[in-house]
């Protein structure tokens, strides 16, 4: 870790003793907290990767991996981080395709904690898949008529607007993208209560109806027509990287759980539960360290397959890590509490969220280096 890291790190954590998020005796909230966002913003916490001229703290991936990673550290909160991540992510979309009008008037509010944001792609039955996604957005004059249906948005319920991903154009049988920024209050839009999910309490998900909505054109966000490949397949990458950050953090927090409730109980450690804490903290470490690397190569172009590496390592350490974890708890005979088997669920239930996808790119890249392998000159000889 470099100094500029330790002092970024230090910075979050005195952000958050300022809120009281990282008093011990702070128990995290068990759904949304519109006054914990408030907060946050009122911290600067929700500025962190975006620009300063409009009161964000610039930065850049690696800051809010890091961000991310001392939010679920320290708040012992994985819901909250979500909600956090998600937002800094899509705030970003602004900073990076909105005008200049765009971003005048939306960034001050989000970056505030005032306004939230979030990212509508995924679609009943379907998910995210462009081929099938059906939302489309007709051009009429000077607007937009959109309609479709959007489900599994991370905000959803608390969100003050979307960026909506539809259909603007058909040719050959391809289905062409654009985005438009809408308002959760704009007539036509209908968004659902928050799903009732099994993990990550604090941050409510849900879906959103749009019939017959009506935006402005200056509602569009970027380009007209290309947007899937240039906004919603990036995204989904660098969101798999900075998930990393809070991941990571939440193995930190039941550390800290686990020593605070070691140190109350032992007065000096076993060699074999030594051993074995050192054996965890070699693994978080690492962890760390995987986070960084990713963070660094998240908009690189033509570093896909180094970041699949790297996503596919921290999903099998992170694995072992809560399995070291677990042993230790066992090992030490403690009983950790409800916000350490909060965060352990978290952990356990997210990992699933993804995975088929990561296991078939997996599969398909153990195929090109086999192919790629056996075809080398010579190999048959």
């Amino acid at each position: 870790m470099t100094n500029n890291q330790s002092m970024l790190e230090n910075e979050i954590r005195n952000a958050l003793s300022a809120i009281h998020f990282s008093d011990p005796q702070h128990v995290p909230f068990q759904a949304f907290s519109r006054e914990q966002w408030a907060k946050a913003g009122q911290a600067g916490l929700m500025g962190i990767g975006l620009p300063e001229k409009y009161g964000g703290c610039g930065g850049g991936d690696l800051e809010i991996a890091i961000t991310g990673q001392v939010i679920a550290e320290t708040c012992r909160d994985m819901g909250f981080s979500l909600s956090w991540l998600v937002q800094i992510l899509v705030s970003r979309l602004i900073a990076t395709f909105g005008t200049d009008t765009q971003q005048k008037t939306l960034l001050p509010q989000l970056i505030s904690g005032k306004q939230i944001i979030c990212f509508a792609v995924s679609e009943p039955d379907v998910g995210p898949h462009p081929k099938y996604l059906k939302t489309k957005a007709v051009l009429s004059g000077d607007h937009y008529i959109i309609d479709g249906e959007k489900i599994w948005i991370t905000n959803a319920p608390v969100a003050d607007m979307f960026i909506i991903i539809a259909i603007t154009k058909e040719q050959q049988g391809k289905k062409y993208y654009s985005a438009f920024i809408v308002p959760a209050q704009t007539p036509g839009v209908t968004v659902s209560k928050p799903f009732d999910m099994p993990f990550f309490k604090t941050s409510p998900h849900g879906g959103i109806q749009l019939k017959q909505v009506k935006v402005p054109t200056s509602n569009r966000l970027g380009e007209p027509d290309g947007i899937y490949e240039t906004m919603v397949i990036p995204f989904s990458a660098i969101e798999n990287a900075m998930m990393m950050g809070p991941v990571t953090g939440g193995f930190e927090a039941q550390k800290t759980i686990l020593m605070m409730h070691l140190k109350k109980k032992k007065a000096t450690l076993p060699n074999e539960l030594s051993f074995e804490l050192a054996q965890l903290e070699t693994m978080i470490y690492t962890a760390k360290l995987i986070v960084n690397k990713a963070a660094a190569l998240a908009r690189v172009s033509d570093s896909a397959r180094e970041s699949l590496f790297l996503l596919i390592f921290f999903r099998d350490l992170g694995k072992k890590i809560q399995s070291q974890i677990e042993k230790i708890v066992d090992l030490a005979e403690i009983q950790p509490g409800n916000v350490f088997k909060d965060i352990l669920n978290d952990l356990e239930c997210s990992r699933g969220l993804g995975e088929k996808s990561i296991l078939q790119k997996q599969t398909r890249l153990g195929r090109t280096l086999f192919e790629a392998f056996s075809s080398e000159p010579g190999f048959n000889k």
